[in-house]
């Protein structure tokens, strides 16, 4: 299935509509079914808050926060996705360092895709602390921390540059371009030491021939995209 690619405004912001999903007692009583089935088998998934987009546009992002139960719920059947109609944000920074880039493989426990590689950090864009606005590099900066132990401090010049949705699922990846002035033995050893299980692997790539398979499609539109981009760091 064709994976869609937009171009962002490297200013691309982000505007929270009001919204409230509203579905048949049926299709609630469906999906709270499901989110405990599959809390059961991932005792650490959270009902948080996450955004998911209406409209997106090169210079802005419209849409609004919902409840990650529903999200599931659209990823676990896509026969709900005329009911539901989310397409969940997420942040995936693309990290260059002396070295290279930087890449993960996915945990192989993860519920979505594991084992694929993918540019780390991502994440989905949620209200940790029932934040109202959102802030796409800010959002990043908190994955990185969170997946990889690398503070904010440590990035320069993050620039916003495509969006691509995930034809299965409807998620939209923000790709941003970022680097820093540590080297890959240095994040290697941050991870290691105060990263989380997101990633099974880490590796630094500085040859595009050598890509690891099997890779997320957005990972390798987000590396063209850094590559074409003509302010490239």
């Amino acid at each position: 299935m064709r994976w869609k690619t937009f171009t962002l405004y490297s200013e691309c912001s982000v505007k929270v509509i009001d919204y409230k999903t509203e579905l048949s007692i049926n299709l609630e009583k469906w999906i709270e079914n499901s989110w405990v089935a599959k809390k059961t088998l991932y005792p650490k998934l959270f009902n948080g808050r996450v955004f998911t987009a209406t409209l997106i546009l090169p210079h802005q992002i419209t849409g609004y926060w919902t409840e990650y139960r529903y999200v599931s719920a659209q990823m676990e059947n896509k026969e709900f996705n005329k009911s539901l109609c989310l397409k969940p944000l997420a942040v995936t920074g693309l990290i260059f360092c002396d070295d290279g880039f930087i890449l993960g493989k996915r945990n192989k426990n993860s519920v979505y895709l594991p084992s694929y590689w993918q540019c780390a950090p991502a994440g989905s864009v949620e209200a940790r602390h029932k934040e109202k606005t959102v802030n796409l590099h800010e959002q990043l900066f908190v994955e990185a921390r969170e997946e990889l132990g690398l503070k904010k401090d440590f990035f320069s010049n993050s620039r916003i540059l495509i969006a691509t949705q995930h034809p299965e699922t409807d998620i939209i990846d923000i790709g941003i371009m970022l680097k820093t002035h540590l080297n890959f033995q240095q994040i290697y050893n941050y991870w290691q030491k105060k990263g989380n299980s997101e990633y099974d692997e880490l590796i630094c790539i500085s040859d595009l021939t050598l890509l690891p398979k099997p890779i997320i499609p957005s990972t390798r539109y987000l590396i063209k995209a850094s590559y074409k981009d003509n302010n490239r760091i």
